[in-house]
């Protein structure tokens, strides 16, 4: 498979896959993304093109400041002990190249539902996700997806 970030070639499946702005200078006379093209299908005959899917935007906020984070952090359980250990973050970036990187990075991992809909415990409190958890809840969520389907196969099959 040849792979750049505006296209990539899969041999197998003989489709070359583009970005959209890859294929717009295709498509003008004489460019190097149309001569690319012109060689893909010399060498490919049959080949088709697919336009690359954009990715979703991440679910994170652009900017939050540390006030922000805080305000977090205070509505949420045991947050006197979280609270402390932000603290210690803050004094561990001064060390960094970007400090506001460093501890917007921990934030994040740590608080990734900080930009999602909020969920309460039975008390109140915000309940918190780190983004390990919140990958977990994906990977579970496609996979019971893929059973409802499999399962709704089986059941065409079974009734013809």
């Amino acid at each position: 498979m040849i792979k750049s970030s505006a296209r990539s070639f899969d041999f197998v499946r003989n489709v070359l896959t583009c970005s959209a702005s890859y294929l717009k200078k295709a498509s003008q006379l004489g460019t190097e993304e149309y001569r690319e093209v012109l060689q893909y299908r010399y060498d490919n005959p049959g080949m088709t093109i697919e336009v690359m899917e954009k990715k979703p935007a991440a679910n994170r906020p652009a900017s939050i400041t540390f006030a922000q984070m805080e305000k977090f952090i205070s509505l949420c359980r045991d947050s006197e002990n979280r609270l402390n250990q932000f603290q210690k973050i803050k004094s561990l970036s001064k060390i960094q190249s970007s400090p506001y990187s460093y501890v917007k990075t921990w934030f994040l991992n740590n608080y990734a539902n900080y930009s999602e809909q909020p969920e309460f415990d039975e008390e109140g409190f915000v309940k918190v996700k780190t983004k390990s958890q919140m990958e977990s809840e994906a990977v579970a969520q496609k996979a019971e997806v893929a059973v409802k389907i499999v399962e709704a196969e089986n059941k065409t099959e079974n009734a013809a």
